[in-house]
């Protein structure tokens, strides 16, 4: 799939929002992509769809794209995240071997990276402790990744992560944008949205507090938490 994000806006709400030790470092993929995005988390359907298959998948992604960036941030070089995987981009998992070599690792002269210098990099990050910010690793390694291909892996998951939840969630075309944001959100960071059963439960009986503990992930940080709650509470469209 093609979006067409000609003639938007540059995201500037967004990247001043971040907090510095979020960008710092990370200017050559960060602004770049976020020139791309506008405010399109106002974006809403025209019509409410009739099915998952009537789902407007181009808006979705558009509207998810910027608080994805939001809430992972960008990393245009390899790093270990909290639980320890090498993750680069805004959170995409590259801890194993083959998906780590045979990303597009480009050099410090922005030339396509050699497989001995990609090995090297690889080894060496394996090799460093987890639990530290991602700017600890940048000077151990000499390989990133283009705003271009940042911007398509994000694109691409968040398909993968939306056709996941048509699937599996079958009243998902029902849910306001609102909520149903909040599924990809949980998708995109953990892999498998189905895990929340009482959420879904909750959504699904229309109970904004139930909805709201039951959104509370404790391995993702207080901002990220209260930004869902925030969203949750936002939510004006309960006629589903």
């Amino acid at each position: 799939m093609i979006i067409d994000v000609s003639g938007l806006d540059m995201f500037k709400e967004l990247q001043n929002e971040m907090k510095p030790v979020d960008f710092k470092s990370r200017n050559r993929a960060a602004n770049s992509l976020l020139r791309v995005f506008s405010n399109s988390t106002d974006a809403v359907y025209e019509r409410k769809p009739s099915s998952n298959n009537d789902l407007n998948v181009d808006t979705i992604i558009l509207r998810n794209v910027p608080q994805i960036i939001k809430e992972e941030g960008i990393v245009d070089y390899p790093y270990k995240d909290t639980k320890g995987y090498i993750t680069v981009g805004a959170g995409l998992n590259v801890d194993d071997y083959e998906v780590f070599c045979d990303m597009p690792w480009l050099d410090d002269n922005n030339k396509p990276a050699q497989f001995a210098e990609i090995h090297k990099n690889y080894e060496k990050i394996q090799s460093l402790p987890k639990g530290k910010l991602p700017i600890f690793y940048k000077k151990y390694s000499s390989i990133h990744l283009s705003s271009e291909t940042i911007s398509d892996k994000v694109i691409k998951h968040l398909e993968k992560d939306i056709e996941f939840i048509k699937d599996n969630i079958p009243e998902f075309y029902k849910y306001p944008p609102i909520i149903q944001d909040v599924f990809i959100d949980f998708q995109y960071n953990t892999g498998n949205c189905l895990q929340f059963v009482r959420f879904r439960k909750w959504v699904n009986a229309k109970n904004l507090d139930k909805m709201i503990e039951e959104s509370f992930r404790p391995d993702v940080g207080k901002s990220r938490n209260d930004s869902i709650a925030a969203r949750l509470r936002s939510n004006k469209d309960w006629d589903y």
